[in-house]
């Protein structure tokens, strides 16, 4: 399944195995996952709870975890595509 072509959010969830085999398979860290997990739960909260308010601290850690995410993505495609 290729998150470009996912219309629906359980499309999206049913990735979440995809991300476990590659925090498993070593080829990120686990502390990423935690990232995606903790991202995934305050997207939640803010599209459902009636009353989500970010804080700027909360902010900060998602867009540097976010950097941190994409950067060990792009190291892993680089390393695919040489």
């Amino acid at each position: 399944m290729n998150i470009l072509n996912c219309k629906k959010t359980r499309q999206i969830i049913a990735l979440n195995g995809q991300r476990r085999r590659y925090i498993k398979e070593g080829i990120f860290p686990a502390e990423m996952s935690k990232m995606i997990g903790s991202a995934f739960m305050i997207r939640n909260a803010s599209d459902y709870d009636d009353m989500f308010i970010a804080s700027m601290a909360d902010t900060q850690v998602q867009i540097s975890n976010a950097e941190y995410i994409l950067r060990e993505v792009t190291k892993y495609i680089e390393q695919l595509t040489g």
